[in-house]
């Protein structure tokens, strides 16, 4: 599972997952440095690096892969926060998500879609 990111290390996903998947370092540098970053070739290495470490990028001769999808993440995330905020509690988590207010109409007509869905795939529904 992949791990927690620091904001930096997010903005370097977004745009490794934009270019496909897979970014060659010196673009990400001019990139970010166009963003007014800064950065040296060493801050990015160790950014890689430790990106790296925590099993989300694959470094081979020039190029930086993506190990994770966008979508994996942020499932991977979102299923962590539930477990560890809310005990694993998905109603727990809405109801904290919406403030225990009405949510629009819309919005409450996709989650019912959404819970069909899911039930089916689980052969409960």
């Amino acid at each position: 599972m992949a791990q927690d990111l620091s904001k930096t290390e997010m903005e370097i996903m977004r745009k490794i997952w934009q270019d496909g998947g897979e970014a060659v370092p010196s673009e990400l540098l001019a990139f970010f440095n166009e963003k007014g970053k800064n950065w040296k070739q060493q801050t990015l290495t160790k950014m890689l690096t430790r990106m790296e470490e925590k099993g989300m990028i694959a470094r081979k001769r020039r190029l930086v892969r993506a190990v994770v999808s966008e979508g994996e993440y942020r499932e991977q995330q979102s299923r962590r926060i539930v477990e560890e905020v809310f005990d694993g509690r998905l109603e727990q988590f809405i109801a904290a998500f919406t403030g225990n207010t009405e949510i629009p109409e819309a919005d409450a007509l996709i989650l019912k879609d959404l819970v069909k869905r899911i039930g089916r795939k689980d052969g409960q529904g």
